[in-house]
């Protein structure tokens, strides 16, 4: 089970979510976001990960602005947690190369697997495309979860389809096990749910969320 700690703001939280076991720390450059990096504190948490791949978040940015900003700190994965069409993404594949992008995709209902074959079909380079980011309807840092039922019986009938199923939105350690079992998912990210506040993590939840989540994979394996 992949584990992504997303809305890192400082070095401090992404050593203990590396030291924790997380395969990836997520930094923001949604300027609305409560957890808004700019380049130098994304620099200065960059500058301390050593295992833990690095995910530069983007919603509905100009592209220039992206290129620019992953370029200049070396990512080699990106997120677009916005409306971000296929021909956006398709452009941004074709400038970046070695990079890997998620897209997020938020749940109203279960149309949204339709949503997602359509999009990953439309992909220039499938290769390029690491994962596909299911979310709340609210969208990222709300703490709300979706039907995870609901959509779990139409989503395992076209998982084969698709590229890995990352789960987020209203997870918590005290659900994720939960979540894992129902969707079935290859990753899991988590913000809000183990904050102390917007942008500070809170260490023994960090801890307690990946080990459980480690185990949940065990359960849904």
């Amino acid at each position: 089970m992949l584990v992504k700690i997303c809305g890192i703001t400082n070095p401090e939280d992404a050593l203990v979510a590396e030291t924790a076991g997380a395969d990836f720390l997520g930094t923001i450059f949604v300027s609305e976001s409560k957890r808004y990096v700019t380049v130098e504190q994304a620099r200065g948490i960059l500058q301390n990960i050593k295992r833990a791949k690095a995910v530069a978040l983007f919603r509905d940015e100009k592209i220039d602005n992206v290129v620019e900003k992953v370029k200049l700190l070396e990512y080699q994965f990106v997120q677009f947690h916005g409306k971000e069409s296929v021909n956006y993404i398709n452009e941004f594949i074709t400038r970046n190369p070695p990079c890997n992008v998620i897209k997020v995709f938020f749940v109203k209902d279960e149309q949204v697997v339709d949503e997602m074959l359509q999009f990953y079909s439309d992909v220039i380079n499938k290769n390029a495309l690491f994962a596909f980011l299911l979310d709340s309807a609210r969208g990222g840092g709300t703490g709300e979860t979706f039907n995870w039922k609901k959509l779990s019986s139409v989503l395992c009938r076209w998982r084969d389809r698709l590229p890995r199923i990352f789960l987020a939105g209203g997870l918590t350690p005290e659900n994720v096990i939960e979540a894992i079992q129902t969707i079935k998912p290859d990753g899991v990210d988590i913000s809000s749910g183990v904050e102390i506040s917007a942008g500070k993590k809170d260490a023994n939840k960090v801890k307690q969320f990946i080990s459980l989540a480690k185990k949940g994979e065990n359960i849904h394996g």
